[in-house]
């Protein structure tokens, strides 16, 4: 996780119920949505950054286990997310993002080191 960001954006939130905030380091988007209720909670969010985009989700299982899938954001940025009970979710653009943690070779499974590019273009 870069410790330096180029930009950050509140996506969405209310005090003392949930906050969604998105920060970008070069091309890559990270995205954290964390619940501070005792109740699950589904929300429709907007990243118009990354539409049409692949990312990576990482939430809570239900049983609060690590859930991981790679999906592609639908054209008008929207994302649906279903949050846990104080739970949370990461989305992070895969579009040229380079590994080089052991967390990244775990969960895109790429060896450490090498670039991923879902939109060569």
């Amino acid at each position: 996780m870069p410790s330096v960001w180029d930009e950050t954006k509140f996506i969405d939130g209310y005090p003392g119920k949930f906050v969604v905030i998105a920060r970008r380091n070069a091309a890559t988007w990270n995205v954290a949505a964390v619940s501070g209720e005792n109740v699950d909670k589904q929300t429709t969010i907007n990243l118009p950054m990354l539409a049409g985009q692949d990312v990576k989700l990482i939430y809570d299982n239900n049983d609060r286990t690590t859930g991981f899938k790679i999906f592609k954001v639908k054209k008008d940025g929207t994302v649906k997310l279903n949050l846990l009970s104080e739970g949370g979710a990461i989305i992070q653009s895969l579009k040229c993002q380079k590994s080089i943690s052991l967390f990244n070779v775990i969960f895109i499974l790429q060896p450490l080191g090498t670039t991923f590019c879902s939109d060569r273009g």
